[in-house]
């Protein structure tokens, strides 16, 4: 532990002792008296103090080292920002454009100046803990690059704090986890779950609000992020992909591979595991992603795999169970 911890538990100490003593004389004194004059009681307190100052500390420093673990992947490269594009997107000194992995914070449009709710507010909040000049430790997980060859990677600072898992905790970023970098996933999640219990920045906009499927159709304007509920009325299949059908026009789409990797096991919060899809007819999910036109949309809403619309979900943190 450090010199100066120690030093404020020793001072820690001798406050209380003082208090005790201060408590006995004023309140307990009579009381005191009628006791011998060795008490046990006594020197056991003092002991007592030094060990729940002690672990008043190793628990302060155990719930830091727990957030700065999150998620546990080892620290595997270095750089210094340049500058914060946006909340889930740094460069580095050195040319490289980091992607943050694990979230997705509302898009900033660096054209029209039309950005999303709390876009800015996430790029500021990204500014303030790791601003141009700081030196950030990487953590990589399965895969390093995506199609527009930017670095994803898990930033962690000085302190070890995370700035992504704190851009979910200040509902400032919702968890977007794209296999096989799953590494992320619990933890992020139950951050993202306090955000939206407490009410935190985007989740007490109506944006983020829930829709139901039935408000939806094939010509409902929608871009961005959506969270969407409705009760599982018809599942099916392709070669490739399973098919959820929520409501009248939205079909929500999942890899055959995903499902077997990532679906079964229970993921918490949300997610309680299902070896077989059909397992989920007739319950209703909240879903969390882009919607999408359907390819061919008008010759093909007969099948029941090919709706109007159509969610991509690649990992269970993109679904909400309900029983």
């Amino acid at each position: 532990m450090p010199l100066t911890n120690l030093r404020w538990v020793e001072r820690w100490i001798q406050l209380s002792s003082t208090n005790t003593e201060q408590s006995r004389s004023n309140i307990g004194f009579s009381v005191v008296r009628e006791r011998p004059v060795f008490d046990p009681e006594a020197k056991f307190s003092k002991k007592a103090l030094f060990t729940s100052a002690f672990f008043v500390v190793c628990v302060f420093f155990a719930s830091s080292s727990s957030a700065s673990t999150c998620p546990p992947l080892a620290v595997a490269d270095q750089g210094i920002i340049k500058q914060v594009i946006d909340g889930d997107t740094v460069h580095l000194t050195d040319g490289r454009k980091v992607r943050l992995l694990g979230i997705n914070t509302p898009e900033i449009d660096h054209k029209h100046g039309s950005s999303e709710p709390f876009a800015e507010e996430a790029r500021n909040f990204l500014k303030s803990l790791v601003p141009a000049g700081t030196r950030v430790k990487l953590k990589f997980d399965q895969q390093r690059h995506d199609r527009y060859q930017r670095l994803l990677a898990h930033l962690a600072m000085i302190d070890g704090r995370n700035p992504g898992q704190l851009l979910v905790e200040q509902g400032l970023a919702t968890v977007l986890v794209i296999p096989p970098n799953t590494a992320s996933a619990a933890c992020y999640l139950t951050a993202q779950q306090h955000a939206r219990n407490q009410g935190l920045g985007i989740w007490n906009h109506p944006r983020y609000a829930i829709t139901p499927a039935s408000k939806i159709g094939p010509g409902t304007d929608t871009p961005g992020y959506q969270r969407i509920s409705g009760q599982v009325n018809r599942v099916s299949q392709s070669r490739k992909y399973h098919y959820l059908v929520l409501g009248e026009h939205l079909a929500v789409r999942i890899n055959k591979q995903h499902w077997q990797d990532y679906f079964l096991q229970p993921l918490k919060p949300g997610w309680p595991g299902a070896n077989d899809p059909r397992q989920l007819l007739g319950h209703t999910l909240v879903v969390s992603g882009w919607l999408h036109q359907a390819r061919n949309a008008a010759k093909q809403q007969d099948h029941a795999y090919q709706k109007p619309l159509q969610m991509k979900i690649k990992h269970p943190a993109g679904l909400e169970w309900q029983p």
